[in-house]
């Protein structure tokens, strides 16, 4: 997989939608996707990661999937059952190339957050801890890698009374260790939902929860200073959940994804050519739900809804 995809994994807790998801409607302007067709694999997934035959995937159950020849032909190669809270505990994954995977989660006794990571497809995987107990509780954990050598690693705990700790850590070392950036936790308003670095300076942070202006987050010196993105939306409605975008490629080719909520919420692409500097509003896709999404084929775009179903859109 030379191409890194980035993945935006949606914080389940602060996505509280009744409607089931799926192919519903159309595409309200001609620059989205319009053409959805649902995918049958037999898991249910949360995050999954495709370029050309070879991928992986993140199932519901907490298994690794990996595949050298399509969509298909995924196959389990690790399954994480001792977690803090269980088989439903909050687990997620980053997926750099063919080879390289992250996988993030915090330990059973709710001691230590732990970053599990192969280099050789699964075959085999090391592990990294590291105590948080000073930290706060086992909330959630979101990495992202902009290659196999540097990553960021972001520790958020359960939200209490509208306050929640946000610790940003990085390493150098493709996660043999990592050293703490900053405290976000009065940086970065409403709850974070994702992380995004395209490279070791440049990032993204979605959060929801906070009215219509503080939805994204962008870093341009390795996550020491972050800026809240003003995007050029046609209607805002009464408050937007941000996600973190997908990069397709090296040279910008991004997606994002809001949830905009006014009398009723939609999902809105917007698409930049230059890593964000940009962002031209695509339209809406036609989804009621959505629970994770990264770079589909031939310019497309995966989506995941909360029962774990899959959907590609083109």
């Amino acid at each position: 997989m030379s191409e890194k995809i980035r993945i935006f994994l949606v914080l389940t807790i602060a996505v509280t939608i009744a409607a089931l998801s799926g192919c519903s409607g159309t595409a309200q302007e001609a620059e989205a996707p319009s053409a959805c067709t649902e995918i049958s694999v037999p898991w249910r997934l949360k995050q999954i990661a495709l370029d050309g035959d070879a991928g992986w995937a993140l199932t519901l159950e907490n298994e690794i999937l990996h595949t050298d020849q399509g969509i298909g032909e995924f196959g389990p190669v690790r399954k994480t059952e001792e977690l803090c809270g269980g088989p439903d505990a909050f687990i997620a994954a980053d997926f750099v190339d063919h080879e390289t995977a992250f996988l993030t989660y915090f330990s059973e006794d709710g001691k230590d957050m732990v970053i599990d990571r192969t280099q050789d497809g699964g075959q085999s995987w090391e592990q990294t801890r590291i105590p948080h107990g000073n930290s706060s509780d086992a909330g959630f954990l979101y990495p992202s890698f902009s290659d196999p050598q540097n990553g960021f690693l972001l520790y958020c705990s359960t939200p209490g009374a509208g306050m929640m700790v946000k610790l940003l850590f990085r390493t150098t070392d493709g996660g043999e260790t990592f050293s703490p950036v900053c405290d976000l936790t009065d940086t970065l308003t409403g709850y974070p939902q994702g992380i995004t670095f395209y490279d070791d300076k440049n990032g993204y942070i979605g959060v929801t929860y906070h009215g219509q202006e503080n939805y994204l987050y962008r870093t341009q010196d390795g996550g020491l200073t972050w800026e809240s993105e003003s995007l050029p939306l046609k209607n805002k409605g009464r408050y937007i959940d941000g996600f973190a975008p997908v990069f397709r490629d090296e040279a910008g080719d991004g997606l994002l994804m809001l949830r905009v909520v006014d009398d009723a919420a939609e999902y809105r692409l917007l698409t930049t050519r230059d890593f964000g500097n940009t962002w031209t509003e695509a339209g809406t896709l036609p989804t009621e739900t959505l629970y994770s999404y990264s770079a589909g084929r031939d310019g497309g775009l995966f989506l995941i809804d909360q029962a774990g179903v899959l959907y590609e859109y083109r």
